[in-house]
Formats: C-alpha cells, sequence, structure tokens
C-alpha cells in the first residue's frame, strides 16, 4: 500500500471514529437531580421519569440539577366557571458549581365548572411538562462537558 494510501485509510478511520464518539456522547443518559417548589416537584419527577434519556438520581451523584419555581398562578371566574393560568421557570445548572446551562420556561391554563385546587394542578402540572419538554429537545446542547 502507498504512503498516500495509507494516510487517507487512516484519515477515515480517525474521522469514522470520532462520529461514533460524537453521537455516543449526543445519545448517552444524562443524570439529573431535581431541587423545587413542593407544589410542583412531583409534577417535575412524573415528567421527567418517562424522558428515556434522563436518569432522575440523587444529588451526589447528578450531573446537573434542576431547580424548579412557580412565577404565577391566577385564576379567573367566568359565567361557566374558573379559568386558571400557571407559568413556571426550570432553572437548568451545574450540580457541582452550579453553573446555570439553562433557563426553561412553561406556561398552560386548565379551564372548567368543577374544583378550583384541580383546575390549579392541572395547570401546574402542564405548565411543567411544557418546561421539560424544550429540555428534552436540547438536551445534547445543554447536557454538553
Amino acid at each position: 500500500m502507498t504512503r498516500a494510501r495509507t494516510l487517507a485509510t487512516l484519515a477515515v478511520a480517525m474521522a469514522v471514529t470520532c462520529g461514533l464518539a460524537a453521537d455516543a456522547r449526543a445519545h448517552r443518559r444524562v443524570r439529573v437531580t431535581v431541587v423545587s417548589e413542593p407544589t410542583i416537584e412531583d409534577a417535575m419527577r412524573a415528567a421527567l421519569a418517562v424522558a428515556p434519556e434522563l436518569d432522575v438520581v440523587e444529588r451526589g451523584r447528578a450531573e446537573l440539577e434542576l431547580r424548579g419555581t412557580v412565577n404565577e398562578v391566577s385564576r379567573r371566574h367566568l359565567r361557566d366557571g374558573v379559568e386558571v393560568s400557571a407559568r413556571v421557570t426550570v432553572v437548568v445548572a451545574d450540580a457541582r458549581g452550579g453553573a446555570v446551562r439553562a433557563m426553561l420556561t412553561g406556561r398552560a391554563g386548565a379551564r372548567g365548572g368543577s374544583d378550583p385546587d384541580r383546575l390549579t394542578r392541572s395547570a401546574l402540572d402542564a405548565a411543567v411538562r411544557s418546561a421539560l419538554r424544550s429540555f428534552s429537545e436540547h438536551r445534547a446542547a445543554i447536557a454538553r462537558r
């Protein structure tokens, strides 16, 4: 084999290896922990439990920390019931060091003639799912090392 052909073969092998390594990093599971207000902690854990690329772990083993807060909950009385709207923020930070990687927001509403507390819970749960949906969509960029 000529020297040029050997070098070309090595270059292709290195490119394939680097491509596979980058692909593996982009598809690896990310270990996260939840630090949240009690009103949305269960909703955050439930939303993260169905994300196949995330593992919810205790704080000491996590790569990322998800800090959830409720920004706004408003109720409006209508002729036929109640309308509740909710807005939450989830800050994604390094578990060690605390550097902020992303700030995610979610909004949602619920309307009905029934129990306002149940509508509030539904609006908060949907707002959390909305915020965490963007985390799943951009996970590779957020979780980069």
